[in-house]
């Protein structure tokens, strides 16, 4: 029987980081990548954030015969919000994913693991802000402390 195999949250974000990084160096030669932080870490955590609400409902719509995988689960609750063909929304680019389900990402919050892969990266970065989006307003006021 097929298994959901769980994201490792830290690798996950890490490798976000690693890539837009990469890209955003390529993309602006000659600027200090320090002047690039703050950009790199909201890249990756948005895309961050989409392959954990694509997990949460991958989990939520396990099927043994046929499990769904990576940015799946996503693209599921988009066909299913907007009625659109499989293909159509294969065929968007994750920023487009994240505008088509933005309701459903707004109330998504991650789970402590994978809050706390991403969070000394924000913190670090002046993006607090995103932290208190995703928690509870409980957790939230903690955060302010």
């Amino acid at each position: 029987m097929a298994e959901i195999q769980q994201m490792h949250y830290s690798a996950e974000f890490n490798r976000l980081i690693g890539e837009y990084k990469t890209k955003l160096e390529s993309q602006n030669p000659g600027v200090s990548i320090d002047l690039l932080a703050k950009k790199v870490v909201t890249a990756a955590f948005k895309e961050y954030l989409l392959l954990c609400y694509s997990e949460k409902v991958r989990s939520e719509r396990f099927a043994p015969w046929e499990p769904l995988t990576d940015r799946q689960g996503a693209e599921l609750a988009a066909i299913e919000k907007h009625h659109w063909l499989p293909e159509h929304v294969r065929a968007m680019s994750n920023d487009d994913l994240l505008l088509a389900l933005n309701n459903e990402i707004q109330s998504f919050q991650l789970s402590g693991p994978a809050l706390e892969a991403c969070s000394g990266w924000l913190n670090n970065h002046g993006l607090n802000a995103y932290i208190r989006h995703l928690q509870s307003p409980s957790k939230s006021n903690e955060l302010d402390d």
